[in-house]
């Protein structure tokens, strides 16, 4: 249902939380902002996980269950993309994983 889709990407250290590291291409997310009293709000549903890499940049296969995915990219529409950045720089996201 996106008008604009675009890639996103952020550090695992940026959105706090971000499954043990278990992510990988192909899992959908689910993203919360957290305000000043604690309230949790969701903001994205189902986001996709588009690609995941470790510390150094390179891509982590899905196959691979023991590395932590450190950087991740996920697909949002491009209305989203500033309110996404805003939100990640102030700290007040956290995400988890749809099964």
């Amino acid at each position: 249902g996106m008008v604009n889709p675009c890639v996103v990407g952020f550090k695992a250290d940026d959105l706090y939380q971000v499954v043990g590291g278990i992510l990988r291409a192909g899992d959908r997310i689910c993203i919360y902002s957290v305000g000043e009293e604690n309230e949790t709000t969701i903001i994205w549903e189902n986001a996709y996980v588009q690609g995941v890499f470790d510390q150094s940049g390179n891509r982590i296969e899905a196959a691979d269950e023991k590395t932590a995915a450190q950087r991740i990219n996920i697909y949002l529409d491009k209305g989203s993309v500033e309110e996404f950045y805003s939100k990640l720089a102030a700290g007040t996201l956290r995400a988890v994983k749809v099964l």
